[in-house]
């Protein structure tokens, strides 16, 4: 059954998906289902190269993006997974430019560390079950 997390992004919907900014199939789920709400969970994947180099920066951005600016946050989201080319090739402190001209936040690195370990302690709770995501999942039964 659902558990609230302090991680979790707009908590208490039935279902749970578990999203990486930087993944293409992600950004392709997103598209098909854009009004369906869920609880967003920011996985960190384990491979952190190529197109996954810079999500220590992504992810806990928009893990505090969607605390201190709700409108920011949908926005940002929608722009993240529209223009993956665009800023996936780019160095940690290129895309933390490019978020902060996006979002008109003002963030560094180091505001960023509370989300990140928040984000690791994530890795550590997942289901046994999540291997890649997109997954989806309804109260704990994994469905995509």
């Amino acid at each position: 059954m659902y558990a609230e997390r302090a991680y979790d992004i707009n908590p208490g919907q039935a279902l749970v998906l578990y999203t990486n900014y930087a993944c293409p199939f992600c950004a392709g789920l997103y598209e098909a289902t854009s009004e369906v709400e869920v609880v967003t969970r920011i996985l960190l994947v384990d491979n952190r190269s190529d197109r996954f180099a810079t999500q220590d920066v992504v992810s806990p951005y928009m893990l505090r993006l969607s605390r201190v600016d709700e409108d920011g946050f949908i926005r940002m989201q929608a722009v993240l997974y529209g223009s993956q080319d665009e800023w996936t090739g780019l160095s940690d402190g290129e895309v933390l430019a490019w978020l902060n001209r996006q979002s008109g936040q003002t963030w560094s690195a180091g505001e960023l560390a509370a989300e990140l370990d928040e984000l690791e302690e994530l890795e550590n709770e997942a289901p046994k079950s999540l291997l890649h995501v997109p997954t989806l999942y309804l109260n704990d039964n994994k469905i995509l």
